[in-house]
């Protein structure tokens, strides 16, 4: 009989020993929910390591109760908000993390910084991908960032709310990487009410390729947005997609050049500066259709200052554009060059429209608006409410050349006056005058004031289309420093009044007549 000995597994089958190394600390006696939560972080990450995912524990919404993380409170590295809808609240100096992701993987996710909430990270992602959601709320407190990119990849909407306090980023970008389908791209949705946000770089929508059938939108009502670079609404090739950037109430937006539609190989997507309130400042350029797709903007209130040139319908690398600025009301500086359409194998086209109550002003640094040669190039003027003016003091302030057309709308008060105080500039025979008259009433109007024609080879409008009022006929009088027009009742009209005229006196005599028997 053998002596006993303890069973002992072979030495090629020994039993692992369990140690607590893993980064996902459960509490001492895990829930079912805990240990979900713990499956999924484990099966969900990136292929490179296990995230450190929030998971609301406790239920009481704070980002400093480390039993609301997988692995303790983010000290470094990534941090994921998803997998859950429960609303991650910073109210303090929370430890400094690489990146957070919002909403990726497997489910929508939220972050709300409050008062007293502090954070540094090199990136935040909104909507990573796979069609999911991520928000961005920050009532008050600091978020000091890397690029703030909302619509990481595919499918997803990403909403980025600022209502008070301070967010200094990098740049800001909305829908920010190609996807795979071309109507799979994220949303990007960011609403400025308060607070401010200082970007270093770009503040781009739409600035990759593949953007159709979405909808990238910025909206500044308060607060104010600062960008020491360019504002780039529709900078991919889009596809279809939308680029809208909304300026109104008290909101405040400084940045570089604004460039709209810069795809650079065509597309069909629109991009639209909508501004009806607020401070609007561009130190640099504004380009409207630059490039590519048609680009709007669209004035009726606040206050734009443009200091360098406004190039509309601007031809960038071989590729057409379309790009109009409609003016209705608002204050609107363009203090150099405004170039409508270009010239060229691939011709730009544009078109300047002014109405409304709208102060408009260009001019300044000797300069002026040259509508290019070419057909699809316009200047209208809408209404006598605008106030028109050039601040040049010498040179041409106002040049139209070939193809140009130039529409005149009047309404019962007449016709707001182009007042230029340099010259005038017809670069050619083929400028078409197109005047709706049929509102005004009998007078002169002047259309436009100057010092000089710049040109005395061509001082006329090449062709002159006139609408009057039933029984009005008029004409356009070419002197040495306007252009009017003159309207008079036409010679049947005139007869009419006559007839009706010595009928009245006869009338009048009989009556006389009658009264003294």
């Amino acid at each position: 009989m053998l002596p006993y000995r303890p069973f002992e597994f072979p030495h090629t089958f020994q039993p692992a020993v369990i140690m607590n190394t893993s980064p996902l600390d459960l509490p001492k006696r895990p829930t079912l929910r805990h240990l979900l939560l713990l499956f999924a972080a484990g099966t969900l990450g990136t292929g490179t390591a296990v995230a450190n995912q929030w998971i609301n524990a406790d239920e009481d919404h704070l980002w400093s109760n480390e039993n609301n993380w997988t692995a303790g409170i983010p000290d470094s590295g990534l941090a994921w908000i998803n997998g859950t809808t429960d609303e991650a609240r910073i109210d303090y100096e929370a430890p400094d993390i690489t990146e957070a992701i919002i909403g990726q993987g497997a489910s929508d996710g939220s972050v709300r910084m409050q008062e007293g909430g502090s954070l540094t990270s090199s990136h935040i992602n909104l909507a990573f991908g796979d069609g999911w959601n991520g928000t961005w709320n920050h009532d008050a407190g600091t978020l000091n960032a890397g690029d703030l990119r909302l619509g990481r990849q595919d499918g997803g909407t990403a909403e980025f709310n600022l209502s008070g306090g301070t967010v200094n980023a990098t740049g800001l970008r909305l829908n920010s990487t190609s996807g795979t389908d071309g109507e799979d791209q994220a949303t990007g949705i960011a609403n400025v009410t308060g607070g401010a946000l200082n970007l270093d770089n770009h503040l781009r929508l739409n600035s990759r390729a593949g953007g159709a059938t979405t909808a990238q939108t910025v909206t500044v009502s308060g607060g104010t947005v600062t960008s020491s670079r360019d504002l780039q609404i529709g900078r991919g090739d889009m596809e279809g997609g939308t680029a809208t950037v909304n300026l109104s109430e008290t909101g405040s937006l400084s940045v570089g050049n604004i460039e709209m539609a810069t795809s650079g190989s065509g597309g069909t997507g629109a991009s639209t500066l909508n501004v009806s309130g607020g401070t609007l400042d561009a130190s640099g350029n504004l380009r409207i259709g630059h490039e590519g797709s048609d680009a709007d903007v669209e004035i009726s209130g606040g206050t734009v200052t443009i200091e360098n040139q406004t190039r509309i319908g601007n031809v960038g690398t071989g590729t057409t554009a379309n790009g109009s600025l409609t003016v209705t009301g608002g204050n609107v500086t363009l203090k150099a060059l405004t170039a409508v359409g270009t010239v060229g194998e691939d011709m730009g086209r544009g078109s300047i429209t002014i109405g409304g109550d709208a102060n408009f002003t260009f001019g300044e640094s000797n300069a002026s608006i040259v509508l290019r040669e070419g057909v699809g190039n316009s200047f209208t003027v809408n209404g006598s409410q605008a106030t028109i003016n050039s601040l040049r003091a010498a040179g041409t302030a106002l040049e139209f050349n070939n193809g140009n057309d130039v529409n005149l709308n009047f309404d019962s008060g007449g016709i707001s006056t182009v007042d230029l105080t340099a010259d005038i500039r017809f670069g050619g025979d083929d400028v078409t005058l197109n005047i709706d008259a049929t509102e005004a009433s009998e007078g002169v109007y002047a259309l436009f004031t100057f010092n000089d024609y710049w040109d005395t080879g061509h001082t006329t409008f090449g062709t002159e289309n006139l609408d009057f009022a039933a029984g009005m006929d008029g004409w356009i009088n070419y002197n040495a420093n306007d252009i009017s027009l003159e309207i008079i009742p036409e010679p049947s009209t005139y007869a009419l009044l006559f007839g009706a005229g010595i009928f009245g006196i006869v009338l009048l005599l009989r009556s006389r007549r009658r009264n003294r028997l």
